[in-house]
Protein backbone atom coordinates (compact mmCIF):
# COMPACT_ATOMS: atom_id res chain seq x y z
CA UNK A 1 0.00 0.00 0.00
CA UNK A 2 1.72 3.18 -1.21
CA UNK A 3 -0.23 5.23 1.34
CA UNK A 4 1.79 3.55 4.10
CA UNK A 5 5.18 4.59 2.71
CA UNK A 6 6.94 6.89 5.12
CA UNK A 7 4.65 5.84 7.97
CA UNK A 8 5.58 3.88 11.07
CA UNK A 9 4.73 0.26 10.25
CA UNK A 10 3.52 -0.32 13.78
CA UNK A 11 0.82 2.31 13.40
CA UNK A 12 -0.15 0.91 10.01
CA UNK A 13 -0.32 -2.71 11.19
CA UNK A 14 -0.99 -2.57 14.93
CA UNK A 15 -2.14 0.91 15.83
CA UNK A 16 0.97 1.70 17.89
CA UNK A 17 4.36 3.02 16.86
CA UNK A 18 7.34 0.67 16.58
CA UNK A 19 9.87 3.19 15.31
CA UNK A 20 10.22 1.43 11.94
CA UNK A 21 9.36 3.36 8.79
CA UNK A 22 7.81 1.73 5.70
CA UNK A 23 10.04 2.20 2.65
CA UNK A 24 9.79 1.25 -1.02
CA UNK A 25 13.53 0.78 -1.56
CA UNK A 26 15.37 -1.52 0.85
CA UNK A 27 18.74 -0.40 -0.46
CA UNK A 28 18.06 3.00 1.12
CA UNK A 29 17.89 1.42 4.59
CA UNK A 30 20.12 -1.65 4.25
CA UNK A 31 22.56 -0.19 6.77
CA UNK A 32 19.75 0.02 9.35
CA UNK A 33 18.93 -3.70 9.66
CA UNK A 34 20.75 -6.94 10.46
CA UNK A 35 18.12 -9.33 9.15
CA UNK A 36 15.37 -9.11 6.55
CA UNK A 37 12.20 -11.18 6.93
CA UNK A 38 10.71 -11.48 3.46
CA UNK A 39 7.16 -12.53 2.55
CA UNK A 40 6.83 -10.81 -0.82
CA UNK A 41 6.86 -12.23 -4.36
CA UNK A 42 9.45 -14.55 -5.92
CA UNK A 43 10.80 -11.72 -8.09
CA UNK A 44 11.12 -9.29 -5.18
CA UNK A 45 12.53 -11.99 -2.89
CA UNK A 46 15.33 -12.79 -5.33
CA UNK A 47 16.24 -9.10 -5.49
CA UNK A 48 16.19 -8.97 -1.68
CA UNK A 49 18.38 -12.08 -1.57
CA UNK A 50 20.95 -10.37 -3.78
CA UNK A 51 20.85 -7.19 -1.68
CA UNK A 52 21.34 -9.17 1.53
CA UNK A 53 24.22 -11.15 0.01
CA UNK A 54 25.95 -7.96 -1.16
CA UNK A 55 25.69 -6.40 2.30
CA UNK A 56 26.24 -9.44 4.51
CA UNK A 57 22.72 -9.40 5.90
CA UNK A 58 20.75 -12.41 7.10
CA UNK A 59 17.54 -13.28 5.26
CA UNK A 60 14.53 -15.24 6.49
CA UNK A 61 12.60 -16.14 3.37
CA UNK A 62 8.91 -16.98 3.73
CA UNK A 63 7.89 -16.34 0.15
CA UNK A 64 6.40 -19.23 -1.85
CA UNK A 65 5.95 -19.91 -5.56
CA UNK A 66 9.58 -20.23 -6.65
CA UNK A 67 10.38 -22.37 -9.68
CA UNK A 68 13.16 -25.00 -9.62
CA UNK A 69 15.85 -22.63 -10.94
CA UNK A 70 14.93 -19.97 -8.38
CA UNK A 71 15.03 -22.55 -5.58
CA UNK A 72 18.49 -23.59 -6.74
CA UNK A 73 19.63 -19.95 -6.66
CA UNK A 74 18.30 -19.58 -3.12
CA UNK A 75 19.94 -22.81 -1.97
CA UNK A 76 23.26 -21.72 -3.50
CA UNK A 77 23.20 -18.53 -1.44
Amino acid sequence: DDDALGSDIGIVALGQALGVTAVADLSAVVKDFDMLIDFTSPEASLAHLQLCREHGKALVLGTTGFNADEKAEINAA
